[in-house]
């Protein structure tokens, strides 16, 4: 009896993808924290604060690449903190993009 292969369909054919990895190197996840935490340091954000954005990251427990997720992380609070602090003018950057875009701004 000939048995005949069935073709994955587009779903099957990339349910195993985890099995492929690109850097078959365990990642050191203590070196990547420390070069972040020091380098976010020299910009702005207090080693308390670090910190916390590093135990919140760590409780999401579903992140393929730490280094990029905690690097967000840490840029998205230092613009947060900048802002609050004043040293960063939202209204600035708002009419920036105004003016690059074609959007008239009416004043009612």
């Amino acid at each position: 009896m000939l048995r005949i292969k069935k073709r994955k369909n587009s779903k099957e054919q990339y349910k195993d993808i985890n099995n492929y990895f690109v850097n078959k190197e365990s990642v050191n996840n203590d070196e990547i924290i420390n070069k972040l935490i020091s380098e976010y340091r020299l910009k702005g954000l207090s080693k308390e604060v670090c910190y916390r954005v590093l135990k919140e990251v760590e409780a999401n427990p579903d992140i393929d690449n730490f280094g990029a997720y905690f690097r967000t992380c840490l840029e998205n609070t230092l613009y947060k903190s900048q802002l609050k602090h004043g040293q960063i003018d939202p209204y600035e950057i708002f009419e920036g993009r105004l003016n690059d875009s074609n959007v008239q701004l009416i004043n009612w």
